[in-house]
């Protein structure tokens, strides 16, 4: 299989280091406007052809997309995304992003009959989240008949001995945290006000009770539609560190971007000097019979940990899991079918059981008697 990387910043260049071990693979054409990200990818394997461009020149990526069975988009969310969705269409390539803008992916949700016509594929929101906390949601969720709750919660912590605070994409994630939050209320997509948006939450591994935002976040959009049960109530939420919770209030009276501490996970040069954990937990409350059910489930790697296991930092082992492993899924023909499929619509149990057996998975239930109500 031959496939296209739009991108080789962080997520990109640890997804090509995962796809150069994929015997399926044969090609994999990255696509980067920066000469020394592309030097550097380069030097993965002899699979890899570097070419200079930026996705604004789709007319120029388009022979590339021509020539390939899948796209892979590793970019922050761009207005030019929606058109290499309808060049893939129109080539036939399947269509993949780690996570994209709220319009993008409901126009592609939107065309899933073009997709399903073309006899192509579209993977929207294949990542860490959204992605596997989509995963989780709906293995936790399989048995119930009815949710009252799912929440989304990103406890995750990146940092240094200097003070320094990581993050996957500091562009994407200040994006995010200025964003009016989108959350679903019994049936109804919601924006909220930022001063609706901060909340205390409990997270496991004895790391207790700390501040998190509501933010959008793809799982919000998807999974009311696409679980295939009744959900009263969604939402998703970063924990902020308190110096970052600064330089958002920073930015709320001067309106000026300003996170000195704050830095792209790309910038670490020796990950022994990163501390921290990806933390993803999934809390639903629901139904089944005459019981409340409560669950949570989570995702829990260390940095150090991971980079002894994995010779990867926490964050660049988890974003590229996903996508990694439904990449091999489509070489070897073992999805049926065409369409947009999201990771809520994916078979769980392999993955669920895949991630047991790394010893990242996690699983807690308490149940109580629905009490009779009498009039």
């Amino acid at each position: 299989m031959n496939v296209v990387v739009l991108g080789a910043g962080f997520a990109g260049y640890n997804l090509i280091k995962g796809l150069v071990k994929d015997e399926s693979i044969n090609k994999i054409t990255v696509i980067d406007k920066s000469q020394s990200r592309l030097k550097k990818t380069k030097k993965l394997g002899d699979k890899i052809f570097v070419y200079n461009s930026s996705i604004e020149e789709v007319d120029r990526i388009r022979k590339f997309i021509s020539r390939s069975d899948l796209v892979i988009v590793a970019l922050p969310p761009s207005s030019k995304s929606i058109d290499i969705i309808r060049a893939c269409i129109d080539e036939g390539t399947h269509y993949m992003d780690l996570g994209i803008s709220d319009y993008t992916l409901l126009f592609t949700i939107y065309h899933d009959d073009i997709f399903h016509d073309a006899g192509i594929f579209a993977f929207p929101s294949y990542g860490a989240d959204p992605g596997l906390t989509n995963i989780l949601a709906k293995h936790a969720s399989k048995d119930l008949d009815m949710l009252d709750e799912i929440l989304i919660r990103d406890g995750s912590v990146s940092y240094d001995g200097t003070g320094n605070y990581y993050v996957y994409s500091p562009i994407v994630f200040f994006q995010e945290l200025i964003e009016r939050p989108l959350v679903y209320m019994n049936g109804n997509y919601i924006r909220l006000n930022h001063n609706e948006s901060i909340e205390n939450f409990y997270f496991p591994i004895n790391i207790g009770y700390k501040k998190v935002k509501i933010v959008s976040h793809e799982e919000v959009i998807t999974l009311p539609k696409f679980l295939g049960k009744k959900i009263m109530k969604v939402n998703f939420g970063y924990y902020i560190p308190d110096t970052i919770e600064k330089g958002f209030k920073e930015f709320e009276i001067n309106n000026k971007v300003k996170f000195d501490k704050l830095k792209a996970l790309s910038s670490i040069r020796n990950n022994n000097k990163l501390r921290g954990f990806e933390l993803l937990v999934i809390k639903i409350t629901g139904s089944k019979k005459d019981e409340k059910i409560s669950r949570q489930s989570f995702i829990y790697l260390d940095h150090q940990e991971a980079v002894k296991r994995f010779n990867e930092n926490a964050t660049e082992y988890l974003v590229t899991y996903l996508p990694l492993k439904v990449i091999k899924m489509l070489a070897e023909r073992k999805l049926k079918g065409a369409g947009v499929v999201l990771p809520e619509m994916l078979e769980t149990e392999e993955i669920i059981n895949d991630l047991k057996d790394l010893g990242i998975y996690f699983y807690e239930e308490t149940k109580k008697e629905i009490e009779e109500i009498k009039i």
